[in-house]
C-alpha cells in the first residue's frame, strides 16, 4: 500500500471503533437529544469552573498533552462529528434504554470526536499533499511541507489576531456587569460580530434581518438562565440545561416579536438554519436548529453561543453554493478598500474609482503613493470568510494562491510602464515622475493561509496589521521592512512541540507553534 492508502485505512479503522459506541445503539432522534441534553450540562458547568480546571477535564477526557484546548472548538467540533455518526451508525429506532447512555459516555465521546477532529484535518491536509507523515507502529507523526513557511504564516496570523481579540475584551470589560444589565452586554456583545458594512441577501432574508433574529435567541438564553437563578446560586436543570425546545410555531411566535421581523422572514431564517440529517456532510455549528418529533425544533446553548453569528452565516451560504455568496464576494473587496481609506492618514493618495480598463489588472486592485517620499505600493486584495474546516483552508490557499501570480502579472506591467505608472493611476500632475521605491503584496482580512506554495519572505499582511502599521510617521517604510523579514517582525521566540492525542489505540503528533515572548 502506498502512504495515502495507509493513511485511509487508520481512518477507516477508527471509524469502524467509533460506530460500536453505544450512544449508536439509540434511534437518531434520541442520541441527538441525548448528546443535546448531556452538553447542556457540561456547558454550564464550565461557565462556573475556574480556567484551569476546565481545561484539565478537558485534556482528560480527550486524553492530550495539547497546550491548551479551546473550548468553543472543543464544543462545536466534538457536537459537529457525534451528530454526523448519528446520522450514519444509528438505526430508526433504539435498540438500547436511552437511561443506558450516561453523561460521562457522552463526555468521553466528545473526547474521541475532538480527536477524530485533529485527525481528520491533518489526513485531509495529507491527501492535498500539504502535510506529511511518519509511522511507526502505532505512532503517527504529522508534519507541514514547506514547515518554515506555515510556522511563521500560523504565528503572524495568530498573534494579529490575538491582538485584535484583547481589543474586543476591552471593550466588553468596560461595561459594568450585573444583573440589571447582562443581557443588555451579551446582546452588545454578540452585536460585535457583525461588521460587514453592506446587507447581504439570503433566502427570503438579509444579513441584518438574521442580525436581529440571533440577538433574540441570545435574549431568550440569557432570560432562562436568569429564571434559574436563586440568590447568585446557579440551578442546573439535567435534561433541559442549555437547551431550547419549542415547535416550529412557537419559535415564529417568539422571535417575531423579539425580533420585530414578519413571520415569513423569521420563518426563513429559521428553515436556512435547521439541521438536515439526510446530508452527511451537515454542520451543527452552522445548522443548529435540530428538527425533533412533533414539529419540534431543539437549539443548544453550548453551539450557539459559541459561534460566530456573521461568520457561520456566510459560511453556511457559501457551503450552499449560493449565488448571494458569490455577489456578496465581490463587494467585500470593495468594501476592504473602503475600509483602509478610511483608517490611512490623508497624506497617502489612493486610487479611485478605477476605469474598467485598470479595474481588472491582475495584482493591481489598489495603488497607495506616499507624494512626500515618492514610495509607491501595489496591492492584491483577497477577502476570506474565517476559515475553520480543511476545505476552507484548501479554498483560501487556491485564493492566495492565485494572488500570488497576480502580483508578479503587477510587477512585469509596473517594470514595463515605469515612468508612466503614477500618471495613469493618479492624473497629469504626476506625469514624468517615476517612483522611487515601489513594494507589491497582497493584503487579506483573516488569515494568510499556510504558504506551502511559497518561500519566505511571502509579501502578504493582514489588512488589520497593515493599517495599524501605516498609521506610523514611516508607515511605508515600516511596511517594507516587514515584507522584507521572514518572520513578519514577530516580537520573541518562536517554539515547536507536538500535542499527542490518543485515539483508539492511535498516538497522534500533531505540531503545535507558540511565541515565548
Amino acid at each position: 500500500m502506498n502512504e495515502y492508502e495507509v493513511m485511509y485505512m487508520i481512518k477507516q479503522n477508527i471509524e469502524k471503533e467509533i460506530s460500536k459506541n453505544k450512544l449508536f445503539k439509540l434511534s437518531v432522534e434520541e442520541a441527538t437529544l441525548t448528546v443535546l441534553q448531556k452538553v447542556g450540562v457540561l456547558y454550564r458547568v464550565n461557565h462556573t469552573a475556574p480556567l484551569e480546571n476546565i481545561q484539565e477535564y478537558l485534556k482528560k477526557i480527550v486524553k492530550t498533552n495539547k497546550t491548551q484546548i479551546n473550548e468553543s472548538s472543543f464544543f462545536q467540533e466534538s457536537v459537529k462529528w457525534i451528530f454526523r455518526w448519528c446520522t450514519q451508525y444509528c438505526g430508526e429506532s433504539s435498540l438500547i434504554d436511552k437511561k443506558e447512555v450516561l453523561a460521562d459516555d457522552i463526555y468521553d465521546l466528545m473526547g474521541i470526536a475532538y480527536s477524530y477532529d485533529n485527525f481528520f484535518k491533518m489526513w485531509d491536509l495529507h491527501r492535498v499533499k500539504k502535510i506529511k507523515y511518519s509511522k511507526k507502529a502505532n505512532k503517527i507523526t504529522f508534519d507541514y511541507k514547506n514547515e518554515d513557511v506555515y510556522r511563521a504564516h500560523v504565528l503572524y496570523d495568530s498573534f494579529i489576531r490575538e491582538i485584535n481579540y484583547k481589543k474586543q475584551i476591552k471593550e466588553l470589560n468596560s461595561f459594568e456587569v450585573n444583573q440589571d444589565n447582562i443581557i443588555e452586554i451579551m446582546n452588545h456583545a454578540h452585536q460585535m460580530d457583525f461588521n460587514c458594512s453592506f446587507n447581504i441577501w439570503f433566502e427570503g432574508f438579509t444579513l441584518e434581518d438574521y442580525k436581529f433574529f440571533s440577538t433574540a435567541i441570545t435574549e431568550i438564553f440569557m432570560h432562562t438562565m436568569l429564571s434559574n437563578m436563586n440568590r447568585n446560586n446557579y440551578i442546573i436543570n439535567p435534561g433541559s440545561e442549555g437547551i431550547l425546545c419549542l415547535q416550529r410555531e412557537e419559535w415564529i411566535n417568539q422571535l417575531s416579536v423579539k425580533s420585530k421581523l414578519n413571520y415569513e422572514t423569521v420563518d426563513n431564517i429559521i428553515k436556512f438554519f435547521t439541521y438536515d440529517f439526510s446530508s452527511h456532510s451537515s454542520d451543527i455549528s452552522l445548522s443548529y436548529f435540530v428538527p425533533h418529533s412533533n414539529n419540534y425544533l431543539l437549539v443548544s446553548e453550548a453551539v450557539f453561543s459559541l459561534s460566530r453569528p456573521e461568520v457561520n452565516a456566510m459560511r453556511l451560504l457559501a457551503k450552499k453554493s449560493s449565488v448571494n455568496y458569490d455577489r456578496a464576494q465581490n463587494n467585500f473587496e470593495n468594501e476592504e478598500i473602503s475600509f483602509i481609506k478610511e483608517k490611512l492618514n490623508s497624506k497617502y493618495l489612493m486610487t479611485d474609482n478605477i476605469d474598467k480598463s485598470k479595474k481588472f489588472r491582475p495584482g493591481m486592485d489598489l495603488l497607495v503613493y506616499d507624494k512626500e517620499n515618492n514610495h509607491l505600493q501595489v496591492i492584491e486584495l483577497k477577502f476570506k470568510i474565517p476559515i475553520e474546516s480543511t476545505w476552507d483552508i484548501i479554498q483560501l490557499d487556491k485564493m492566495l494562491d492565485k494572488a500570488y501570480s497576480q502580483i508578479e502579472e503587477a510587477k512585469q506591467y509596473t517594470k514595463i510602464n515605469l515612468s508612466s505608472i503614477l500618471n495613469e493611476y493618479f492624473g497629469e500632475p504626476y506625469e514624468h515622475i517615476t517612483p522611487s521605491k515601489i513594494d507589491f503584496f497582497i493584503l487579506t482580512n483573516y488569515s494568510v493561509g499556510t504558504g506551502i506554495g511559497v518561500s519566505l519572505p511571502t509579501p502578504i499582511l493582514l489588512i488589520d496589521h497593515y493599517i495599524e502599521v501605516m498609521k506610523n510617521i514611516d508607515g511605508m517604510e515600516q511596511v517594507r521592512t516587514i515584507l522584507n523579514q521572514k518572520d513578519k517582525m514577530l516580537p520573541g521566540k518562536q517554539n515547536k512541540r507536538y500535542s499527542r492525542f490518543s485515539l483508539l489505540g492511535n498516538k497522534i503528533l500533531i505540531p503545535e507553534y507558540s511565541i515565548k515572548i
